[in-house]
């Protein structure tokens, strides 16, 4: 099976933390040569709800921050701003590709930081961006407090950005306008796809002979919680049947990692004839999929993940195996409501407060939203074909 250690090994050990990949590096930030993207705005944007940043008639939460938001962009200066991330890697530079497709409709120039993974250099440069319009932040938890203090001091509109501030109980409290993964929907989409599915597969089989390994961790709050979506799900379908929970909790985080916990829970329950797998991270699934070749049963293995980046290597490499389905999401997906996002609140059309308002949820808490990606889960059959629809819907 072709591998990707050479990028995925270093982005691993950061996106277990913030969904994104790590560097090493040292001195002043500088500018990436990411090469620009393509910048079409839509011809028409989607339809949308009443006029953005006015208060509707009803006292319903606003409708402001989106890409639909009725607005001349054009009428106004072009916007300077900043994705500033304590990451570097491939992962973040197709985060800024996609940014950059954004400037044309929204008006903006996107510039790129990023401190290289180096604390001190992420919190003095950050100190120095007080004269752009707005920053999209993707910051590292291991500085959170620093970094929650320079932002709340440095008077610019800014939007967490792929990694969230979050506080109280389970770390579920957000505090600050954010764009990440729901960890809860993901993991029960995932998962209640190979539910509805696996017949597709298999035909019809004894599913009293079907059990089920949740890969997850339960020290970082955005992996567990796709790991309980992924249990919740699997417990409204076969409550009665095998689930074993694999927590990757102190251990390191590759393919070896996966690869022993699955040989090992496999070999112990010979009874099981037939296996679902889900996996929170994108490393895992690889050595998922190694075991069960090892094991001889890969024909009797539904693997899924909460990420599709490897899914999408392996299956262009033309991997037809046990790994069947991953959940899908563009960094377009991301890229268009940071833009719109931060736009909304330089214009003064929203507040931290009310950005994306009528997205709140208790999931989250009320003070402030998380953005409602959109995600479905893919498979090697449509997985390209999702990936240009997400393109055309906002470039086309």
């Amino acid at each position: 099976m072709k591998k990707l250690l050479s990028i995925i090994t270093a982005l691993t050990m950061a996106f277990a933390l913030a969904a994104c990949a790590g560097g090493g590096g040292a001195g002043e930030p500088a500018q990436s040569t990411a090469p620009p993207a393509s910048s079409t705005p839509s011809a028409e944007p989607p339809a949308g709800g009443g006029e953005s940043g006015s208060a509707p008639p009803d006292g319903s939460p606003l409708h402001v921050g989106y890409w639909d938001d009725p607005v001349d962009h054009s009428a106004r200066r072009t916007y300077d701003v900043v994705f500033y991330t304590f990451f570097s890697g491939s992962f973040v530079d197709s985060f800024y590709a996609a940014l950059q497709k954004c400037e044309a409709k929204m008006n903006i120039k996107i510039d790129y930081i990023t401190a290289n993974s180096d604390p001190e250099k992420f919190i003095n440069s950050l100190e120095l961006l007080s004269n752009r319009d707005g920053i999209l932040l993707d910051h590292d938890i291991n500085t959170e407090k620093r970094t929650w203090d320079v932002m709340q001091d440095l008077g610019v509109p800014w939007i967490a950005f792929v990694t969230p501030f979050m506080d109280g109980e389970s770390a579920s409290h957000n505090r600050w306008p954010t764009i990440i993964m729901d960890g809860k929907v993901v993991g029960r989409q995932a998962v209640s796809w190979l539910c509805e599915n696996y017949q597709d597969y298999w035909g019809d089989i004894d599913t009293s002979k079907l059990g089920m390994i949740n890969l997850t961790m339960s020290t970082a709050g955005m992996f567990n919680d796709r790991g309980a979506g992924a249990r919740d799900a699997w417990m409204e379908y076969f409550p009665d049947n095998l689930y074993i929970e694999g927590d990757t909790a102190g251990q390191q985080f590759t393919t070896e990692t996966a690869y022993n916990m699955i040989s090992a829970y496999v070999s112990s329950n010979p009874d099981v004839e037939y296996w679902f797998i889900n996996t929170i991270m994108m490393l895992f699934p690889v050595g998922c999929a190694r075991a069960v070749e090892t094991l001889g049963i890969d024909d009797k293995v539904l693997i899924t993940c909460e990420e599709s980046v490897t899914a999408i290597e392996e299956w262009g490499s033309g991997y037809r195996g046990a790994w069947v389905a991953a959940v899908g999401i563009a960094e377009e997906l991301y890229a268009a409501p940071g833009a719109s996002g931060i736009v909304a609140l330089i214009d003064g059309r929203a507040t931290p407060e009310t950005l994306w308002e009528d997205a709140k949820s208790d999931a989250y808490g009320f003070d402030y939203a998380v953005y409602p990606l959109e995600t479905e889960v893919i498979t090697y059959d449509n997985y390209e074909e999702y990936f240009e629809s997400i393109d055309r819907k906002y470039f086309a």
